[in-house]
């Protein structure tokens, strides 16, 4: 793995990777796995009114070669990449006397690839594009994700480092490539708390297939 190996003036931050791996699967196939990855980003973009943005991307190149190697069909190229953008929008900017200032988040993902990605990328891919709620099932060729936040910090009495969320997912993927698209979505809401450094959160929310769920875990919001 190289760290920016485009001068960061050029394009920012950036890295370049390779690897090697071998896998195998419950059904017995055995695969080597020649890959090259290119990250661009975070690259950070100025709003006005402190407005933050940001957008990261990668593309995946790489081949897979089957335990008979014979030159003729074993040899399987293969394509991925993806993209996200992240908007962070504050209600009012700090020089406000508002003690409490709402803020908009917003966050969306888009992945493809070509119909040759091994079965563990398939499945990687699957498990990003997953949302409050729901996910597909299984792995996945293609996606768009997005994602939105109105962000309430609390500010009362003994009560800080909290805040209340309101927020609505949605996906729509696609798992083979002759398969059409489908989604899903969700909408709800959280509460985020850090205790003695740990950031909790809990969400609650109701999905399109008509199930209510809630969730817990752990690590701090996304950000830009």
């Amino acid at each position: 793995r190289v760290r920016n190996p485009v001068k960061p003036s050029i394009v920012g931050n950036n890295m370049a990777s390779a690897s090697l791996e071998r896998t195998s699967s419950r059904n017995g196939m055995t695969e080597n796995i020649g890959s090259t990855t290119v990250t661009l980003g975070p690259l950070r973009i100025p709003l006005p009114f402190e407005a933050r943005s940001t957008f990261l991307t990668s593309v995946t190149t790489g081949a897979r070669v089957g335990e008979r190697f014979d030159w003729k069909g074993s040899i399987l190229p293969y394509l991925s990449g993806s993209a996200t953008t992240r908007q962070v929008l504050p209600f009012a900017d700090s020089s406000s006397n508002r003690r409490i200032s709402p803020v908009l988040a917003l966050q969306h993902t888009i992945a493809a690839s070509s119909r040759q990605i091994p079965a563990h990328e398939r499945k990687a891919m699957g498990i990003a594009a997953q949302i409050r709620g729901c996910g597909p099932d299984g792995g996945v060729v293609s996606s768009v994700k997005g994602t939105a936040e109105l962000r309430f910090p609390i500010r009362y009495k003994n009560i800080a480092d909290a805040s209340v969320i309101v927020f609505g997912d949605w996906y729509c993927v696609q798992q083979h490539s002759c398969d059409p698209f489908k989604g899903k979505s969700s909408i709800g809401f959280g509460v985020r708390k850090i205790v003695q450094g740990l950031p909790l959160k809990y969400d609650f929310c109701y999905t399109s297939d008509g199930k209510i769920k809630n969730m817990f875990g752990l690590g701090p919001d996304f950000d830009a």
